[in-house]
């Protein structure tokens, strides 16, 4: 899509660590991406496009696409196949049939995140059966990740990254005794802009001082907030290209996500940009805050 968000900015990070590690490498996206792709393709040997899409409980995995993954396999000398989310099914069927190494970056915790097991279609235990079934090791991107994840001895915890030096930036400015109250994420309903827009109307008598911005895109959820009539004090000002393009705009970082964070990549960016982190006390977020 248009917008880059923690698991797109993630798997850059995986392939830097790749290459610093000296480890050569292939990628696979789903679609052609613009200057994201460009991005991939300048830190891997080379890049293909293959149309897949996430597994669910309904519907049988697409052959075609294990075939693919199959003969890339095979004609490249490939050792592992690492597939940066358990929403991946068909590249992991490949590795099993090709006898190579299963790897899955879990970046989701279902046991806490009621709307992606309805979209997957399985109770939360079953969708964990079924992702440490797959592979032969899960790589976790936190140690509240790494619990969701019983694999016996098979769990590597690796947290993201951020870049530190990028997120240099001068201190929360407070002008005019104004305190910018920010939160950025995607801006769909279960990053908590209820909980956003309900602590705006509070603030409007008992902290007159206070604003709050929900940057991100412009979505349904923005939209329904919008019609619906916002509090005076709570603005939308966009998705911002860069995190600290984000956090340029704001002395404190809200998460207040309804489901748990399994790390909480925008929290980690702020700290290291010296923003104060305001956070609902589960999933990874207490690791960091």
């Amino acid at each position: 899509g248009p917008h880059r968000f923690g698991s797109e900015r993630s798997f850059l990070d995986i392939l830097d660590g790749g290459a610093a590690a000296g480890l050569g490498g292939f990628a696979a996206l789903p679609a052609a991406g613009g200057a994201y792709e460009q991005e991939v393709l300048d830190r891997v040997d080379r890049l293909f496009l293959l149309p897949y899409g996430w597994w669910r409980a309904v519907g049988v995995p697409s052959e075609p696409v294990v075939r693919a993954v199959r003969h890339l396999v095979r004609d490249h000398g490939v050792d592992v196949v690492h597939a940066n989310t358990i929403m991946l099914r068909e590249p992991l069927l490949a590795a099993r049939r090709e006898g190579i190494a299963a790897v899955v970056h879990a970046r989701e915790i279902v046991g806490a995140d009621p709307a992606l097991a309805a979209a997957l279609g399985l109770a939360p235990a079953e969708i964990v059966a079924e992702v440490v079934a797959r592979a032969d090791w899960v790589i976790a991107n936190s140690a509240a990740t790494a619990a969701a994840y019983d694999t016996a001895g098979r769990t590597l915890v690796v947290p993201n990254a951020v870049e530190v030096e990028a997120l240099a930036i001068p201190p929360p400015a407070m002008a005019g005794g104004l305190v910018r109250f920010g939160l950025v994420s995607s801006n769909v309903a279960k990053k908590g802009l209820d909980d956003l827009v309900a602590a705006a109307r509070l603030a409007e008598a008992a902290a007159p001082g206070a604003r709050f911005l929900a940057i991100g895109p412009e979505t349904e959820a923005v939209r329904a907030i919008v019609a619906a009539g916002a509090p005076a004090n709570l603005a939308f000002p966009g998705y911002a290209e860069s995190p600290r393009a984000a956090l340029e705009g704001v002395d404190v970082v809200l998460n207040l996500s309804r489901f748990a964070e399994s790390f909480g990549r925008t929290e980690a960016e702020a700290m290291a940009a010296g923003r104060p982190v305001v956070a609902y006390r589960w999933g990874a977020l207490p690791e960091l805050v």
